[in-house]
């Protein structure tokens, strides 16, 4: 009997070292009030986290009508910046002109663009070609302002047509042609690498470096149209002052503030 007493009391004893050790509140503290991993993400990581999706299923179809929807769609325009002062002899030549079409014709342009970088393009032979971007956000647009490279931009808005009408003259970029590790080729063999989310992501929304850093790259992917783009793909051109061009009928020519259309936000 005396047994069976000390075995219940034992029983009572492991019982309630039980009920305090799993119901302190110190160790509640550990499992109870763990705090919760926060998985939501920011509004501009998950801007962020959409744009870093690849353009696939480009397979089995035509990439130069691809390319000129994707244009048409998103903005409706290419894009060539040079220097005001360059327009008279490019509307007197009814074209724009690639380096070597300048040199050739023994005009010496205003240039935006170093030595070092024109002779890069030599190197690789860009510079036998015309470069367009997608976008007024396309990142050396701002840089060159802000290290007073370019003073009084042009911005020469290109029916993007010219993709369609020209397949054969036309190489894609991933990024600055001048680049080290810069991609570039046909329009077949690049279009996979161009990634327009990141291309056209709205200028108004790079509002720090962060979100500049992680877009960069991408937003310079470039076209380049070989020796030349006559006037009759320049849809319009945007410029400080119209004053002193000699302007056809048929040319539109738009006055407005053009280093603030270039600029970014930060």
């Amino acid at each position: 009997m005396a047994a069976i007493i000390a075995l219940i009391f034992l029983g009572a004893i492991i019982s309630g070292i039980k009920e305090i050790f799993f119901s302190s509140p110190e160790v509640k503290t550990h499992t109870q009030n763990k705090p919760k991993e926060n998985k939501e993400l920011t509004i501009k990581e998950k801007n962020i986290s959409v744009l870093t999706k690849k353009n696939d299923n480009l397979f089995d179809i035509n990439k130069s009508e691809y390319l000129y929807k994707e244009v048409v769609e998103r903005k409706g325009y290419l894009i060539h910046v040079t220097e005001r002062k360059n327009l008279a002899g490019i509307l007197e030549c009814k074209n724009i002109l690639s380096l070597q079409n300048l040199k050739k014709n023994d005009i010496k342009p205003a240039f935006m663009t170093d030595e070092i970088s024109r002779n890069l393009d030599h190197r690789k032979g860009f510079d036998e070609y015309v470069h367009l971007a997608f976008d007024e956000s396309y990142p050396m647009f701002s840089a060159k302002l802000y290290y007073l490279q370019l003073n009084d931009p042009a911005i020469i808005k290109i029916d993007p047509k010219i993709i369609t009408d020209h397949e054969k003259d036309i190489l894609l970029s991933d990024t600055n042609s001048s680049a080290s590790l810069a991609k570039t080729g046909s329009i077949n063999e690049l279009l996979s690498s161009l990634d327009f989310q990141i291309i056209y992501f709205p200028k108004d929304q790079i509002t720090n470096t962060n979100i500049y850093q992680n877009l960069k790259k991408k937003k310079q992917s470039e076209i380049l149209v070989k020796e030349k783009i006559p006037l009759e793909y320049v849809k319009e051109i945007y410029v400080s002052t119209a004053k002193g061009l000699n302007i056809t009928d048929n040319m539109k020519i738009t006055e407005t503030d053009t280093c603030k259309k270039l600029r970014l936000n930060f």
